[in-house]
């Protein structure tokens, strides 16, 4: 499976597609500002990492929100790089801050889908041209 990596906050150009896992996991990291690392920690394996720079202080952050920005994945999978490919998975299911993840034949059907919504929002076209205001 090949997955894209997108910025929630931008258009569509910023896309990264064709991605394997490994690859879109790292692409997400790096975009985060995160360094991380992969630890055991008794039976389980842990992802830990740490942002290069300080979240913005928000004033209504609660501890669902702060759980949500700072995932705690883990796996207890005994073998060392099956445990990893597990956490990427559910890290790039998560996705951090304003990057996502998806599948990228699921990501073409999300853009087809908004570019459907915008054209139907904006109006009829003729040709390849807008039509004429009555």
């Amino acid at each position: 499976m090949r997955y894209t990596v997108f910025d929630i906050e931008e258009d569509w150009s910023n896309e990264a597609p064709g991605l394997s896992l490994e690859e879109a996991f790292v692409r997400l990291m790096a975009l985060s500002e995160c360094e991380y690392s992969f630890a055991r920690d008794g039976a389980e394996m842990r992802l830990l990492f740490q942002r290069r720079q300080l979240q913005t202080e928000i004033g209504f952050a609660d501890e669902d929100w702060i759980n949500f920005m700072n995932p705690d994945f883990r796996s207890a999978i005994s073998n060392d790089e099956e445990a990893r490919r597990s956490i990427m998975e559910q890290m790039i299911e998560h996705g951090l801050g304003h990057y996502c993840v998806m599948p990228d034949d699921q990501y073409r059907a999300q853009q087809a889908k908004f570019s459907r919504s915008l054209a139907i929002s904006t109006g009829p076209r003729v040709g390849r041209g807008w039509k004429a205001a009555s």
